[in-house]
């Protein structure tokens, strides 16, 4: 091979390397990263050197320098430009929509003064209800009721007031029946009691303090009517009755301050109407008398009978003469005044 064969092919070789570095630099940065707008216009063509007058030596390579001598330098390859896009104008901002004109707004609804009070009154009832007040609550909700029936809240509100108020009754009957039972008031017991079914009628407390308490009532009565009326137990049928009821008493518990006085007031009576006391009767020798229950005097001026305490009833009678009548009681303890009894007002 040629000396000059051989300058030719590294000038060759050189070439290929400095247009590989241009490729590396150049083109693939283009493909890595977006198109750059160049706003300057692209050349026409690459530069290529002229052709070689006649006198030269050894075909040109295009893009190449021509050959030199071996101890000459080798020129730089002319780097080729990179073909851009053409320049295309900035994509203008599209125009904002202006929004519509505004609707004008219609105008508010007038307010429902029956609706406003109907919501009040629900509120005050509801509120009422949890201070406990029933009937404040109850009242509400008749007046919201009155303004719009039917409604589930006002419905619900008035159940929830009326069992309230149920409670309350109870509680206030049971209240004053348990404080009329301790002052032994038993007639207010068992009205309290009875108040109390009419709003439970299986409520327990009131059917068994109704049931005490008109035991109760009935024995103070009784023992009362003996203390109020002493004269009845002269009649032996009534002292009798007197002593089983006594005896009802003694057995009952528990005894307060009044049963207690009672029993011992109709137990003294009892045992003062066995003790019989001596009356003086007058009159005038006339006049036939007669003492009813006990028996017939005859006539007398003064005479004198062993009566137990109570009330009687002397008889005087005489021929032309209307009846005498003269009513005594015999007291406990002590001998009345003598008694007149005599005929007086002529036929």
């Amino acid at each position: 091979m040629t000396e000059a064969s051989r300058s030719g092919g590294s000038v060759v070789l050189l070439g290929g390397l400095v247009l590989a570095a241009a490729f590396v630099f150049a083109v693939l940065p283009g493909w890595m990263s977006p198109p750059v707008v160049s706003h300057q216009p692209s050349p026409a063509a690459s530069p290529v050197s002229p052709a070689p007058g006649p006198g030269a030596t050894g075909a040109a390579v295009p893009g190449s320098p021509a050959p030199e001598d071996p101890g000459s330098p080798v020129p730089e390859a002319p780097i080729r430009a990179e073909a851009v896009a053409p320049h295309t104008e900035a994509p203008r901002p599209a125009r904002r929509a202006e929004p519509p004109p505004a609707e004008p707004q219609a105008a508010a609804a007038p307010k429902d003064p029956a609706s406003d009070e109907f919501s009040a009154q629900v509120s005050a009832g509801f509120l009422a209800l949890d201070r406990g007040e029933f009937g404040e609550a109850r009242d509400a909700f008749v007046r919201a009721d009155g303004l719009r029936a039917g409604s589930p809240s006002v419905a619900d509100g008035m159940a929830r007031a009326t069992a309230g108020l149920k409670e309350q009754g109870l509680a206030t009957h049971r209240r004053n029946a348990e404080a009329a039972a301790a002052r032994e008031d038993w007639k207010t017991a068992m009205q309290e009691s009875e108040a109390a079914l009419k709003l439970e009628p299986a409520v327990s407390f009131a059917v068994e303090g109704r049931a005490r308490a008109r035991d109760r009532h009935s024995l103070d009565e009784r023992l009362q009517g003996y203390i109020d009326r002493p004269d009845r137990l002269s009649a032996e049928a009534v002292a009798r009755e007197a002593e089983g009821v006594l005896a009802r008493a003694a057995q009952t518990e528990p005894a307060g301050p009044r049963l207690q006085a009672q029993r011992a007031a109709v137990a003294r009576l009892l045992e003062g109407s066995r003790q019989p006391l001596t009356v003086t009767f007058v009159s005038d020798g006339l006049t036939r008398v007669t003492v009813l229950r006990v028996g017939e005097m005859g006539q007398f001026k003064e005479k004198t009978l062993e009566l137990r305490p109570g009330t009687y009833v002397a008889v005087g009678s005489r021929p032309g003469y209307r009846d005498a009548r003269v009513t005594l009681v015999v007291p406990f303890g002590k001998s009345p005044a003598p008694v007149d009894v005599r005929c007086r007002e002529a036929i």
